[in-house]
């Protein structure tokens, strides 16, 4: 983020020649008080946390708009944002504001500061890899359990029965591998794998399937 290259602008803005200076009131105008409508320090921090914290959303859902990206890995993306967004610590860039070492804010280098959530302990060996620890504001952190708790909700992730487009592609995908390593990573409970292994609709999909290759290998 670059919140101080914009709170520069919006000082010049809202100056004594600045094109927004009639968004002040008359006090303010009088003593030249900007703080309303500028930035605080707080405001920046935040900021950049959010752009942090919210990566993972912004992902799943380019993810999700791509017609090319397998179906099949639905489960796995949506399960990876959310462990994304509540994970105790996360990395994020520094504030690039007022340096000319970049002109391209695509192009910030490491991710060198660790953001954490409250009540998180960072071991000392962790907080030397980083510039500096920052925690998370509690805004942030809502945001997080409220975007993880409703994508869950809306695909139905806590439920028993999860919808086949979710869970026959996690059985058919033999790079998820066998049920073990399935429910072992979190992408399936146990319970999930057995009621769509059980599934009619999962039934129909493997005899359909078998019946395509049968055709395939005949025809070869």
């Amino acid at each position: 983020m670059t919140m101080g290259d914009q709170s520069d602008a919006l000082e010049t803005l809202l100056g004594p020649d600045g094109f927004d200076r009639g968004l002040l009131t008359a006090n303010e105008i009088a003593i030249n008080d900007l703080s309303r409508l500028l930035y605080t320090e707080g405001d920046k921090k935040a900021l950049r946390q959010f752009e942090a914290m919210a990566e993972p959303a912004k992902l799943f859902s380019k993810y999700a708009q791509v017609n090319e990206n397998a179906w099949s890995y639905l489960l796995f993306e949506a399960k990876m944002a959310i462990q994304s967004t509540t994970a105790p610590t996360t990395a994020m860039y520094a504030d690039v504001s007022r340096m000319d070492r970049t002109v391209d804010v695509r192009k910030r280098g490491d991710k060198t500061v660790l953001v954490k959530r409250s009540g998180v302990t960072v071991t000392p060996e962790t907080s030397a890899n980083y510039t500096k620890v920052e925690v998370m504001d509690p805004m942030v952190q809502k945001y997080c359990d409220l975007y993880s708790a409703d994508l869950a909700e809306r695909l139905g992730l806590n439920s028993t029965i999860l919808p086949h487009y979710l869970s026959v592609g996690i059985l058919l995908n033999p790079l998820f591998g066998k049920k073990d390593r399935v429910v072992a990573c979190g992408l399936l409970t146990d319970v999930q794998y057995e009621t769509a292994r059980n599934r009619k609709s999962f039934e129909f999909i493997v005899s359909f399937l078998s019946a395509r290759w049968t055709s395939h290998q005949l025809c070869l």
